[in-house]
């Protein structure tokens, strides 16, 4: 499989398997249980609910903008306004939000594996590699982007 189509893959797989990775975690290694409030599981399934909600708004924006959503793929655009103002990586960072967010539905600390899985491949693989297409691509106003605006999320302004 080349490369680029590995990349274009790899955010989604590393989502659904990390999913299921905390599923399994809970399942079969619980560890230490946080907490069993049904309250706690139903706010935290709501969190679910809303991330996922955000997250395909996320996606149809950069749809409806020309962008692509393929990480392999080369980009049209340079998104640096909106949720892009104050993350490189929004859609990442939501889904990031939702690995957490099943991780203390389920309720166990073994659960929490999954999130730190997805961050590390993310954060190594991903989007570094995202990142050098960008950087070709677009030249110094990604550099220049990329200096204003952290990489998972930038609470002030760097400008």
């Amino acid at each position: 499989m080349p490369r680029r189509r590995v990349l274009t893959a790899l955010p989604d797989i590393t989502l659904v398997c990390s999913v299921l990775a905390a599923i399994a975690f809970d399942v079969f290694i619980p560890l230490v249980i946080l907490y069993s409030a049904m309250w706690l599981k139903v706010l935290a399934c709501g969190v679910i609910a809303v991330l996922i909600v955000l997250g395909v708004g996320m996606l149809r924006n950069l749809r409806s903008a020309g962008a692509t959503t393929n990480a392999g793929d080369a980009p049209g655009v340079l998104i640096t306004t909106g949720y892009y103002s104050r993350s490189r990586n929004p859609y990442y960072l939501v889904c990031l939000l939702l690995l957490g967010a099943v991780a203390f539905a389920l309720g166990s600390v073994s659960a929490f594996v999954a999130p730190i899985i997805y961050f590390i491949v993310m954060n190594v693989v991903v989007i570094p590699a995202e990142e050098r297409i960008l950087r070709h691509r677009f030249g110094s106003g990604y550099d220049d982007y990329t200096h204003r605006t952290h990489r998972w999320l930038s609470i002030y302004s760097r400008s």
